[in-house]
């Protein structure tokens, strides 16, 4: 019986372990520029004109354990329009990635912000406007 628990407990550690690990990653910052300089987003907003040409999302991650990877989804009116990887490579880690905007793709867009198990840790929107 002793055998059979210590077997539970082990399956159950080993699935946990990864959605743990998961768990303690975190975006503590999340925005949308024209441009990063120096690992910042310059005149972060979530409006922006049609004719900008280009948008950075900027995310800041804290608490990885170890090397991992987050994705960025770009969504424009809930149709992805791109996903970019990104590596993080410690437990304090700041990173973007941008889309380039034609005029014609004005509305609603958002990031949604996924783990290496492909779970969204945050999502956040912005508009482009006339």
């Amino acid at each position: 019986m002793l055998k059979k628990l210590f077997s539970v407990f082990l399956v159950i550690l080993l699935l946990a372990g990864p959605l743990a690990f998961a768990q303690g990653l975190k975006i503590t910052e999340m925005a949308f520029s024209e441009k990063v300089e120096n690992h910042k987003p310059v005149k972060a907003d979530t409006s922006f004109s049609y004719s900008v040409g280009k948008i950075c999302c900027f995310t800041k991650v804290e608490g990885a354990k170890d090397t991992t990877q987050i994705s960025h989804i770009w969504y424009h009116d809930d149709k992805q329009m791109a996903k970019v990887d990104l590596s993080i490579r410690s437990s304090y880690w700041r990173t973007w990635s941008s889309k380039q905007i034609l005029k014609s793709w004005i509305g609603n867009w958002r990031v949604d912000v996924v783990n290496a198990a492909g779970d969204v840790i945050k999502s956040k929107g912005f508009v482009i406007k006339k």
